[in-house]
């Protein structure tokens, strides 16, 4: 298996550190069905220090914030992600994603199935009232800066 470049800290480290599209480009989702929209941006790092960071947002149904889903990815690679399940998956017992909205904590240096290769925490204060609101909270969550909102496009 080949390393992935970042250990678990500077993935951890990246998330906490400011970041925002890059050229304060506008965030305009795209049409990907008759009711799906995506919405794709390059980001770049306060502190000045290169990576390549994309943050992706999907909506299933523009209408239902349930098939809202969002990632972040490091070098290509999905490090976090931002979704929902109306009902647990449990293995074993176990309870392995919970009900609602939750985020995966990923980290690509762990084997498929290696405890801390997916992570899944439960966001209960995490409720999106539509699409934009979501972007919202997603971009809070993940120390991401935005443009004006009049600059944002659905």
């Amino acid at each position: 298996m080949v390393r992935f470049p970042y250990s678990g800290e500077q993935i951890r480290a990246m998330v906490a550190t400011e970041k925002h599209p890059r050229d304060w480009e506008t965030l305009a989702f795209k049409k990907s069905g008759e009711r799906s929209r995506r919405c794709e941006s390059l980001l770049v790092r306060a502190d000045g220090k290169y990576d390549r960071i994309r943050l992706i947002v999907c909506a299933g149904r523009v209408d239902d914030p349930h098939s809202f889903k969002a990632s972040l990815l490091l070098e290509d690679t999905r490090v976090r992600g931002i979704d929902y399940h109306a009902v647990a998956r449990r293995r074993y017992y176990k309870e392995v994603i919970p009900k609602g909205w939750h985020e995966d904590i990923e980290d690509p240096n762990r084997s498929p199935g290696e405890k801390g290769h997916h992570d899944p925490v439960a966001l209960p204060d995490f409720e999106p009232l539509d699409l934009l609101d979501f972007l919202r909270k997603v971009c809070k969550h993940w120390n991401i800066e935005l443009p004006l909102e009049s600059e944002m496009l659905i």
